[in-house]
């Protein structure tokens, strides 16, 4: 959206600033008497001109600097692990994936948010022993 705001305060910069340099033309001929409607002609191409140029210059931007298609790749990380798993044999392969397995375990049990694990056991475990623990003080 800001750029669409840019591009039309470009515009209006363009045609105000044109405006007037053709009252100013027209001032200039009329206190002259020269005939001025070529150089009024010339201003008013020159505006037309600029104004297609900022109509169309983020266009042209935009080609000229998006990389091209083929160069684009994710690290390469696939090519990586292909090669890795192409040198390794059965056992170190069965190895690397328990290995892999056991590390996604302890991973997704351990938050990593600093805050303990829920669940349903151990929140009904704390509510008895809370409620135990009450009745013994009473």
């Amino acid at each position: 959206m800001q750029e669409r705001e840019s591009h039309n305060e470009i515009h209006w910069a363009i045609w105000i600033g044109t405006g007037i340099i053709a009252f100013g033309i027209g001032v200039y001929g009329a206190a002259s008497g020269a005939d001025v409607r070529a150089l009024f002609v010339v201003v008013m191409l020159l505006a037309a001109v600029a104004s297609l140029a900022a109509w169309f210059m983020p266009i042209v931007a935009a080609r000229q600097f998006a990389p091209p298609l083929a160069e684009k790749s994710k690290r390469g990380g696939d090519d990586k692990l292909a090669l890795l798993l192409s040198l390794m044999d059965d056992d170190e392969r069965a190895a690397f994936k328990e290995a892999l397995k056991q590390r996604l375990l302890d991973s997704a049990a351990a938050p990593s948010d600093g805050e303990l694990p829920y669940d349903a056991d151990s929140l009904a475990a704390l509510l008895h022993e809370q409620d135990s623990g009450r009745r013994l003080s009473n």
